[in-house]
């Protein structure tokens, strides 16, 4: 099995998979975030990911996270993200 440094590599060459949107208009990040995977976020943003993508639905990556309740990936993504009785604030 191939080390997940080594998948990131590889990974890091094709960053035009990652930020360009599925069938469904999902980013990969975007299914990550949904899925609430912390540590496949966290791959996803070292290997270059753009967490300001927008799905066709007008979602991000950081609002799904939100709207399913993945806090920790909604601070892994926007670190000036703020939660506050339950809305989200960008300082």
């Amino acid at each position: 099995m191939p080390s997940p440094y080594r998948l990131l590599s590889v990974m890091a060459e094709s960053l035009i998979l990652f930020n360009s949107a599925r069938d469904n208009g999902y980013t990969v990040l975007m299914v990550a975030a949904a899925a609430g995977k912390a540590s496949v976020v966290k791959m996803l943003l070292a290997a270059g990911s753009d967490p300001s993508r927008v799905s066709w639905e007008g979602e991000t990556a950081i609002s799904i996270a939100h709207s399913y309740g993945f806090f920790d990936i909604v601070r892994m993504l926007s670190p000036s993200a703020r939660l506050c009785g339950g809305f989200l604030y960008f300082s």
